[in-house]
């Protein structure tokens, strides 16, 4: 089970994952991203995947276009900071996918 919560600031909007970032349920983060990116906000976005329990590679794939996109991963952790470290490479190398 996944929940997705946005908390919107004048600053920044907070995009808080809780929950298994898995299979299906990853169509829920991928319809808020969309719906902040058509806001056309020039706002700091910060993903937090402190409350995040799994990440499969559909979820991998989607915090990968975020952060190409301009999204801050924040984690809290050893599972999701080594999974945050390794997306944050892969953006860092160019990989989009």
């Amino acid at each position: 089970m996944l929940k997705v919560t946005v908390v919107d600031t004048a600053t920044e909007a907070r995009v808080k994952v809780e929950g298994a970032l898995a299979g299906p349920s990853v169509t829920e983060l991928e319809s808020a991203w969309k719906h902040l990116c058509q806001a056309g906000e020039n706002r700091k976005i910060l993903v937090d995947l402190s409350e995040t329990t799994a990440i499969d590679a559909d979820g991998k794939r989607m915090l990968v276009v975020m952060a190409s996109q301009g999204a801050q991963l924040v984690a809290k952790g050893v599972y999701t900071e080594y999974v945050v470290k390794g997306l944050v490479e892969r953006v860092n190398a160019g990989c989009r996918s």
